[in-house]
C-alpha cells in the first residue's frame, strides 16, 4: 500500500475532516483481502509469516493502464522510482514472461486507491483512482503490538498512518487523537524513515553490511 499512498500529494497544511482515501467494503479502508489472507487477519498482518506472499528476488514486474493521462502517469513513475531508490525492492517493467506481475488500473468498482498485500499468485490489481466518498464502511481492528512492530518505535510520521478523522461516523469529529500536542498524523507526502526501513528489513536489505549502509543512509536522508 506504500505506493498507493505515496500517489496522493498533499500540502502539509491540509488536515482533512473526513475519510480522503477509505474505500467501502475493503478491510481498513484500502486492503483488499483474498481466502487465503481472511484466515490469518489474527496473526496482525506480519508479511514475513507467510513466505510465498513474498515477491521473489525482491522484483515487483509491473504494468500501468494506458487509461491514465500523461500527468497521471508521470506521477505513478515517481512513485515507484522513489521506491526503487530507497529500498532493493524493485518495480520493473513486465516482460511478458512472469506469471506473477501488478496490474496497476483505475478500477471503478470499488473506486479508490487500494490493493492486495503480498503476492496472491499471477496478475492482480493495485487501484489508483480518487475514491468515492459518498458512503462507506470500514472494518478497522486493534493488532496486537507484537505482531506488527516489527522491533521498530511506534512511528507517528508513517505515511501508512491513519488520520485523525479516518473512519469516524461524524464529520469533523475525530476518532485519533495523539498525545502529543499538536502532532500532526495521516501525512501523506512521502515514507518516513521507519517506512523505509521497514520494507528493507521485510526483504532482508539489512542483513549484510554494504547493503544495510547503503539503504539506512538514503532512508535516513530522504524520509520524514
Amino acid at each position: 500500500m506504500k505506493m498507493c499512498l505515496l500517489l496522493i500529494f498533499l500540502d502539509d497544511s491540509i488536515e482533512w475532516t473526513e475519510d480522503p482515501e477509505v474505500t467501502p467494503g475493503l478491510y481498513q479502508g484500502d486492503i483488499a483481502i483474498d481466502s487465503t489472507m481472511h484466515q490469518y487477519l489474527r496473526v496482525g498482518l506480519k508479511w514475513d509469516t507467510f513466505q510465498n506472499r513474498m515477491w521473489s528476488n525482491r522484483q515487483i514486474p509491473y504494468v500501468v493502464s494506458p487509461l491514465y493521462n500523461a500527468e497521471e502517469q508521470v506521477v505513478i513513475m515517481m512513485a515507484i522510482r522513489t521506491i526503487n531508490f530507497l529500498t532493493c525492492v524493485k518495480f520493473v517493467e513486465w516482460n511478458r514472461n512472469e506469471t506473477d506481475f501488478l496490474l496497476i488500473w483505475p478500477i471503478k468498482h470499488p473506486k479508490g486507491c487500494w490493493s492486495y498485500i503480498g503476492k496472491t499468485g499471477g496478475p492482480q490489481i493495485v487501484s489508483l483512482q480518487p475514491p468515492d466518498h459518498k458512503s462507506y464502511k470500514s472494518n478497522f481492528e486493534k493488532q496486537s503490538l507484537k505482531n506488527t512492530s516489527y522491533s521498530f518505535e511506534y512511528d507517528f510520521n508513517s505515511i501508512m498512518h491513519y488520520g485523525k478523522y479516518y473512519f469516524s461516523k461524524e464529520k469533523g469529529k475525530p476518532t485519533l487523537t495523539p498525545k502529543i500536542p499538536n502532532y500532526h498524523i495521516g501525512q501523506r507526502k512521502q515514507l518516513s524513515v521507519t517506512d523505509c526501513l521497514k520494507i528493507n528489513d521485510l526483504y532482508g536489505c539489512l542483513e549484510e553490511k554494504t547493503q544495510r549502509n547503503k539503504y539506512y543512509n538514503r532512508c535516513k536522508t530522504f524520509g520524514l
